[in-house]
């Protein structure tokens, strides 16, 4: 039986990159330089490789995904392009990042507001949430980037592999960080997610845009490796490509709504593009702030 979009359900999309001669050696470059051959070990048959495009949402997606396991193998077997931030990277990122959590900070109106960081990496966001008096949470699949985080952040924060652990938890705030383009089932996750909100949760949530991505023009012909930087819809790590609409349409189906009165007061750039990126393609964004409908 034909299955259509994993977003919206739409039955009607296109095959627009697909693995063949003339990619297959940027494959396995990619698999030997940036996961020890690892790529080539979990993919049975090349041809199974395909990402497609909905002609509704625009969303792309892996028709064949690795299973949970093999995909949690592939990410501790990642090996990054630099083993730490160059300073002025990780100093502008946290800026951005202590700028973007005391804003909700200040819309929350808590002292200790409650903070899970879903897919929390190497920690960045839960240190300094924690340094700003969060409440921190941090769930994070890999057991590699988890044991890397709770080196570096050993300091109050409560390190969960399953969400039933705190469901019992008032959270005030869910942080999504470039987290539902890496998986499987992203709508899934989303609506797990709705069930540990309650009215005043508010839920941030950033993905790559596909409309802004780097690869411009080029998105499919460099798929899927051009031996210095990983592409947007890199194998299996992107397992999904965004769009303006599609993450609209996630989250709707999931049971969230932006969150207007935040991004009126704290955001009135963000909330002009969500407006107007509905119908002016550059100025789509694909960074959201939502509460539970």
């Amino acid at each position: 039986m034909k299955k259509g979009c994993p977003i919206c359900s739409h039955n009607e999309y296109e095959t627009v990159i697909k693995l063949d001669e003339s990619n297959q050696g940027r494959f396995i470059n990619l698999s030997n330089k940036k996961y020890k051959g690892y790529l080539e070990e979990i993919t049975p048959d090349f041809s199974k490789v395909k990402i497609l495009r909905c002609s509704n949402c625009s969303h792309h997606w892996y028709a064949w995904k690795p299973n949970d396991r093999e995909l949690i193998n592939m990410y501790d077997k990642h090996v990054p392009e630099r083993k730490k931030l160059l300073k002025t990277q990780k100093s502008k990122a946290s800026k951005y990042i202590k700028r973007e959590l005391i804003d909700l900070k200040k819309f929350i109106k808590k002292i200790n507001p409650t903070l899970l960081d879903y897919g929390s990496g190497f920690g960045l966001w839960t240190s300094i949430a924690k340094d700003i008096n969060f409440i921190v949470f941090a769930y994070e699949p890999s057991s590699n980037r988890l044991a890397k985080s709770k080196e570096i952040n050993n300091h109050d924060i409560n390190f969960i592999n399953n969400l039933k652990d705190i469901a019992q938890k008032q959270i005030d705030l869910i942080n999504i960080e470039q987290v539902l383009e890496h998986l499987p089932n992203p709508l899934g996750v989303l609506k797990e997610l709705n069930y540990l909100s309650n009215t005043k949760t508010v839920v941030r949530i950033r993905v790559p845009n596909l409309a802004k991505c780097k690869e411009g023009k080029t998105l499919y012909k460099s798929w899927p490796f051009n031996d210095k930087s990983m592409h947007t819809l890199t194998p299996y790590a992107h397992l999904n490509g965004f769009t303006q609409s599609s993450l609209r349409i996630s989250y709707s189906r999931a049971g969230f709504k932006p969150a207007y009165k935040f991004m009126f007061f704290y955001k009135p750039i963000n909330l002009i593009r969500i407006v107007l990126g509905e119908y002016i393609k550059i100025l789509e964004t694909t960074t959201i702030y939502l509460i539970k409908k």
